[in-house]
């Protein structure tokens, strides 16, 4: 009998160690901040770490593997050439020597709807609409504006004299406003805290995967900073596990997967996108703090769709080839801007151009059928270059759970305050990090967050200070303050009870 009850208590704890896992940091997410915070983890002599990933493969929304025939990312990367030190993402780069793409071809051309190029009409006008850019900037930065008078782009810039009148005007705004955010949708302040006021490609350079070799691959970024960090068949990397439940505590974190399977950590990161968190995809237990609530919600997600066209020749304008199309013609912000994703691949007899659709207008084309788009890129393609696309392929960011809300914008009125609140963890043991927590946009906020939030994980096990740079006025936020009142709670609690 005895024997027969020490068979089932070993095999029962047994069965306990192969359904749970446990280290010092739990990593959830393994996108580029939960790759970087376990990156810079490694940097400090952290070695004790797990990383749970819903997909197969690391590097989230960055690895799409290949798109209308060529290997291709399914969002977008930014380096930032005018910072003299380098930043987080510059160093990756260097240390896994993959190169800044140099596409040694003209950056862009303006084309009107019969196919005319207007680069010099669409340039005159950019320098119209930087000027009111410049008057909205120097306000800003001397406080005559502030979050409290905080408008969209467009009511922002009718102050500073800028009304697009025409569809060359639209085109201009598409230039100026990275392609990315329609104006009218977009929070003045939000532009000028992530953009310093202006944004020009010509201060910029990119990395892309598609069509290039290895050297300007993002993939293979991704799998260098993956095998810094973990061995072939690392039992620290978990793959195929969706974390459905989150339990918290001020001693440490715990995550469970859709399959019940548990992970612990004395500290626990966040990387999810910000969507996913928003349309409660993962239960937190406790729930989250109001203000962190709050904070969360505050930050509207923008939605954005992808669509990579496929020719079957080189595209070009009056026999030139350029990095950028953009068209000033009725669509207005529907089909406005493209890049040539091959434009530095010399020896391709095809071409893929790929677009970027924002608001309503990604939603829209998400839900329609796939010939229903490619009968609308074909009128504007034939119109612009007189050749019809064989084929479109496009991302499904906004209705894929995996990477719902993989791209945000701030709506009006939110503050640096509010900022603080979104970053803020939760009694020092449950982190967030990710491209939504950090003044830049894209990979490169990413890549900063996740280092900052190692860097303050390794601070706390040290025994120093758990406290993030804080952007806004105040360093003690409702938040701080809900979360000290909570822990005070439940020491009385705790007294109480033992004292009766």
């Amino acid at each position: 009998m005895r024997s027969a009850a020490l068979g089932f208590l070993f095999a029962f704890l047994t069965l306990h160690v192969a359904l749970s896992a446990k280290a010092k940091v739990l990593i959830l997410g393994g996108g580029i901040a939960g790759l970087q915070v376990a990156y810079h983890l490694k940097t400090l002599g952290i070695n004790d770490i797990l990383l749970v990933e819903a997909d197969d493969h690391v590097g989230g929304r960055l690895v799409a593997g290949h798109v209308a025939g060529i290997p291709s990312d399914s969002a977008f990367w930014e380096v930032d050439e005018r910072i003299e030190e380098r930043d987080v993402l510059g160093i990756m780069l260097d240390e896994c020597k993959v190169s800044i793409s140099d596409f040694g071809l003209p950056t862009r051309v303006f084309i009107d709807e019969k196919g005319n190029v207007i680069t010099t009409e669409a340039e005159a006008r950019r320098k119209d609409l930087e000027a009111a850019l410049r008057g909205l900037k120097t306000d800003w930065q001397g406080q005559k504006l502030t979050a409290r008078d905080d408008l969209t782009m467009h009511a922002a810039l009718r102050l500073y004299g800028w009304h697009p009148r025409n569809s060359i005007d639209v085109a201009v705004e598409g230039w100026i406003f990275d392609s990315l955010l329609q104006p009218g949708e977009q929070s003045a302040s939000n532009y000028l805290y992530t953009n310093g006021g202006l944004n020009s490609y010509s201060e910029h350079a990119e990395m892309y995967a598609a069509g290039q070799d290895e050297n300007f691959s993002t993939m293979k970024l991704v799998d260098c900073m993956k095998n810094f960090v973990f061995a072939p068949n690392d039992e620290r990397l978990l793959l195929n596990k969706r974390v459905t439940k989150i339990r918290y505590s001020t001693t440490g974190v715990t995550a469970i997967d859709e399959n019940g399977t548990t992970y612990e950590g004395d500290y626990g990161v966040v990387t999810f996108s910000l969507g996913i968190l928003q349309e409660d995809f993962v239960e937190f237990q406790p729930r989250l703090p109001y203000r962190k609530r709050l904070a969360i919600n505050e930050f509207v997600m923008l939605p954005l769709t992808l669509v990579w066209v496929r020719f079957d020749r080189r595209i070009q304008i009056e026999g030139e080839r350029y990095r950028f199309y953009l068209f000033a013609n009725a669509h207005r912000w529907n089909w406005h801007w493209c890049r040539d994703v091959l434009s530095s691949n010399q020896n391709a007899s095809f071409d893929v151009l790929r677009f970027w659709l924002t608001g309503e207008n990604a939603l829209r084309i998400e839900r329609q059928s796939l010939n229903e788009t490619l009968d609308e890129v074909n009128e504007v393609m034939m119109s612009a270059f007189g050749v019809a696309p064989v084929s479109v392929v496009l991302n499904h960011l906004n209705y894929d759970r995996r990477y719902y809300g993989g791209y945000r914008a701030w709506p009006t009125g939110v503050t640096l305050n509010d900022f603080d609140e979104l970053r803020r963890p939760v009694w020092n043991r449950l982190f967030f990090a990710g491209d939504a927590y950090q003044i830049p946009l894209f990979a490169r906020a990413a890549a900063i967050s996740g280092n900052e939030t190692a860097q303050v994980i390794a601070d706390c096990m040290a025994g120093k200070s758990c406290g993030y740079e804080m952007y806004g006025e105040s360093l003690c936020s409702g938040a701080a303050l809900e979360e000290m009142s909570l822990v005070a709670l439940s020491a009385w609690a705790f007294v109480f009870a033992t004292l009766h």
